[in-house]
């Protein structure tokens, strides 16, 4: 996942360099247009391109220039940068070869399996005494609406329950 998300920013990062690049080469052709003495053109140009003046064209220029150039170093560190891998733990589940050492560890390994095995059948109990308990609840309730019920409910006999 990690390296997924390297890959896409650096994807982004020449992308935008790309850009860059580009917005540079037009900005680098206006600056043609004006040192060529083609001030109409250069006028209908610099409206396109949101401009105000020669000086604020030298500035987008030098700030393009400058962004470029930290991109590409950018770039440069982030192609030099190796993720370190961690290694994988390897003795964790492992036995030992060592054959008093393999008994330990065997005997270890069942008790733990032991615990699992009872935790678990506890765990069992406690749901199959919940379905127990919610089902005799709910039985004993029925019989009690059934008793009140039968005791005189005659709620719609009358006219006078609908008014």
């Amino acid at each position: 996942m990690a390296r997924r998300l390297l890959e896409i920013n650096a994807r982004k990062r020449e992308e935008r360099l790309a850009e860059d690049e580009e917005q540079l080469n037009q900005l680098l052709a206006l600056q043609d247009l004006i040192e060529e003495g083609d001030t109409e053109e250069f006028d209908e140009a610099i409206k396109s391109f949101e401009i105000k003046n020669y000086g604020d064209l030298q500035r987008q220029i030098a700030n393009l220039n400058m962004r470029i150039e930290k991109n590409k170093q950018r770039i440069a560190t982030a192609a030099n940068a190796e993720e370190p891998i961690e290694p994988r733990p390897t003795g964790r589940n492992q036995p030992p070869t060592d054959p008093e050492a393999f008994q330990i560890w065997l005997n270890d390994t069942r008790a733990k399996y032991r615990e699992v095995l009872v935790r678990r059948e506890a765990r069992r109990a406690r749901r199959a005494a919940m379905v127990k308990r919610r089902t005799a609840a709910a039985a004993e309730r029925m019989r009690a609406i059934s008793r009140l019920a039968a005791a005189g409910d005659d709620f719609g006999y009358r006219d006078s329950d609908w008014d």
